[in-house]
């Protein structure tokens, strides 16, 4: 299920993280599916249970887990997992634009009365 490729130039954790996102988002793990506990995990890929732990907190935060105390980390509902998703990329997708838009010489000020007019052409159709 989970793998790590320890000669890879990619942290452990933030191959744990893309591992069961594609996991997660393929079907292999369904919604509320229980994870291995970090101690299993660790054991069973021979890593330290800090980076295990670093893993399971970045896709909590990323709403891809759910924890309950005690009991472990589950699979948050594949809806909820997606948008969460689809936001991280349109973020990633204005930076750039802006990034560009400052090469290109605009003040922040036009990028923002560019913005504006986008939404307002959006929410003309």
């Amino acid at each position: 299920m989970i793998q790590v490729d320890l000669r890879s130039r990619t942290p452990l954790y933030l191959q744990i993280v893309q591992n069961i996102k594609t996991n997660i988002i393929s079907g292999d793990l369904q919604a509320d599916e229980k994870l291995p506990s970090v101690r299993e995990l660790s054991a069973e890929l021979v890593i330290n249970p800090n980076t295990i732990q670093k893993a399971f907190r970045m896709l909590e935060q990323e709403g891809f887990l759910y924890s309950l105390p005690g009991k472990g980390n589950y699979v948050m509902e594949l809806k909820t997992a997606k948008v969460k998703e689809q936001q991280e990329r349109v973020l990633k997708e204005i930076a750039a634009a802006v990034e560009k838009a400052y090469r290109l010489g605009l003040r922040r000020e036009e990028i923002c009365s560019y913005l504006d007019w986008a939404e307002k052409e959006e929410n003309n159709d």
